[in-house]
């Protein structure tokens, strides 16, 4: 539920850090998830090292690119907060759950997938810090 609740406000963010924000929320969630299901940390700790470094060099680069904006919330965004919090106060998924529903099997059609966006990442992280050499400069000078 938690990260269906932050996939609906990753569409609804306009602004990059709200949605910096919201990713490293949820690579947070999907690695306590992963060690649940796993049992073992190391698979949830490299995710999560691999994709937090790939996130925050694309959002880090994207934000020297763009004008400061002022960080905005609609009303609509606004009542859906308050209606999640609400929400995980009365709720006690993770102390009551066996997490029998989140089994690694189920992630196997997604596998290529991910992988693909594991090694996206990593190579968008090679770029960024290739094209980011102190001796070239920046793209915007």
């Amino acid at each position: 539920m938690k990260i269906l609740f932050l996939g609906i406000m990753f569409l609804l963010g306009a602004q990059p850090i709200l949605l910096m924000g919201l990713l490293i929320m949820l690579v947070f969630i999907y690695s306590f998830n992963i060690y649940m299901v796993a049992g073992n940390f190391w698979f949830s700790y490299i995710f999560m090292l691999v994709m937090l470094s790939g996130v925050l060099v694309l959002f880090s680069y994207m934000l020297s690119l763009i004008p400061n904006m002022e960080l905005e919330f609609g009303s609509m965004y606004l009542v859906l907060v308050f209606l999640f919090m609400g929400y995980l106060i009365n709720n006690n998924y993770y102390v009551h759950s066996d997490y029998s529903d989140l089994s690694i099997f189920m992630w196997m059609p997604m596998m290529n997938m991910m992988t693909f966006f594991f090694f996206f990442l990593f190579g968008m992280m090679i770029v960024v810090v290739w094209l980011s050499m102190m001796d070239m400069g920046s793209i915007r000078e």
